[in-house]
């Protein structure tokens, strides 16, 4: 197994590269093979309903993928929106490689009118991330137990993912997590 990454939401005017351990709830996601973002519940794994600007994310906004690249494994980034995904404040440009400590913020104002790989910069993101790698342990490979999802983790817990239809990997996560499927 490789690096599993996490985002962790950072709040307004928030400019610490360090994420804060003090509200794991919602907040933090551990990015799966596929993790789509996006305001339509039906169709994404993480949904963002802006309170301020209604239409700011779009029903699907961008995509996380893990991708293997020389026996390495990275997630990348694909924006879908029209109003962007910024990586360190440049507009993401076809599939963007994500770093640790990368800042991940989810529409724009101007969004429509940045073109894809310039710098928009937007100090009051509703919807800023960071992103870090989670410390991930496999201890286990079991069968029958079945999968269950995990809301919130705070040190550390043991859950299960489903690896194919009768075998089930057991991982114990040491910081924290919002979703897996």
């Amino acid at each position: 197994m490789g690096t599993f990454y996490q985002l962790r939401r950072l709040k307004f005017g928030c400019d610490s590269r360090t994420p804060s351990s003090a509200n794991f709830d919602e907040e933090t996601v551990l990015l799966k093979g596929i993790t789509r973002i996006g305001r339509n519940p039906d169709a994404v794994d993480v949904v963002l309903n802006s309170t301020v600007h209604g239409n700011m994310i779009s029903r699907l906004h961008s995509i996380i993928e893990l991708k293997q690249d020389k026996g390495q494994q990275k997630y990348v980034l694909i924006d879908k929106s029209l109003n962007g995904t910024y990586i360190n404040d440049f507009r993401a440009k076809g599939a963007t490689d994500l770093k640790v400590g990368d800042i991940i913020k989810f529409g724009h104002v101007n969004g429509a009118a940045i073109k894809p790989g310039c710098h928009g910069p937007q100090h009051s993101a509703e919807f800023t991330f960071i992103a870090f790698a989670a410390a991930v342990v496999v201890t286990a490979i079991a069968t029958p137990t079945p999968p269950r999802r995990v809301i919130c983790v705070c040190g550390l817990r043991q859950l299960v993912k489903l690896v194919s239809p009768q075998v089930y990997l057991t991982v114990n996560i040491l910081i924290g997590c919002s979703r897996w499927d």
